[in-house]
């Protein structure tokens, strides 16, 4: 049997020694609040024993403090959901569709997530290694500008062609290739030519923030070279 003194600041719970007395005031030891300890103390077998009366305990003689009943410590009830079950299992339904969807979009967007965040790249590519896809440049003629070109006759007889291309995202994209329409004076096609980034001597990838300028010298057939005199030029991916 034990008597504690509850600090009535803090409420924190400490032995009393019988020789102290309840009449002097005692600082706790945690808050440091300083009390008459006769109106705070209780009897208790432990710190959390609350089953012994205060009308059971007998005081030694010549105590003079006042008890206090122990602390009751209530257990904490539980709260079921008052959600119907199978409200929950639509719920459920719907989180797991939402999940699916999101997944689905970013397979669907994986080479964009890809170039646009570079942390994501070497887990897209463990998952698309288990699904047989590949992790490719993005591809999207819109966003790439044509900024300068021609097709240029020179004194040997060639034509220089000459290309700068731009594109307006934040990051690279993969340079397609350029369709070369050759014209008559009458506005008419005479041929067709395609040339790839390869060709071109241009690297796979437009990046960002920069343009590409590509320049390459062209020998035309004798007939069509006498006609040229217009041009028209394309992107296209393969």
């Amino acid at each position: 049997m034990q008597v504690l003194f509850r600090c009535p600041r803090c409420h924190h719970v400490a032995p009393f020694s019988d020789r102290n007395s309840p009449q002097i005031a005692i600082d706790c030891e945690v808050c440091g609040w300083s009390s008459v300890p006769r109106k705070h103390l209780f009897v208790a077998n432990s710190l959390f024993d609350s089953s012994i009366p205060v009308n059971q305990f007998s005081p030694e003689p010549g105590f003079d403090g006042e008890f206090e009943s122990a602390p009751t410590i209530r257990p904490e009830k539980k709260h079921r959901s008052t959600q119907p079950p199978g409200r929950r299992i639509v719920t459920g339904l719907l989180l797991l569709v939402s999940i699916g969807l999101l997944l689905l979009a970013a397979f669907s967007q994986r080479n964009i997530l890809a170039a646009r965040f570079s942390g994501l790249k070497p887990l897209l590519q463990q998952v698309c290694a288990s699904l047989q896809c590949n992790i490719e440049s993005p591809k999207d003629l819109d966003s790439i500008q044509i900024e300068s070109s021609g097709f240029d006759p020179q004194e040997d007889g060639r034509y220089l062609l000459s290309l700068q291309l731009r594109h307006n995202h934040a990051y690279s994209i993969a340079t397609p290739n350029l369709m070369v329409l050759l014209l008559d004076p009458n506005d008419q096609p005479l041929m067709q030519m395609e040339f790839s980034p390869e060709e071109l001597e241009l690297p796979a990838e437009i990046p960002n923030g920069s343009g590409l300028i590509a320049e390459k010298l062209i020998q035309l057939p004798d007939q069509p070279q006498a006609l040229v005199t217009g041009y028209r030029f394309n992107l296209r991916y393969p």
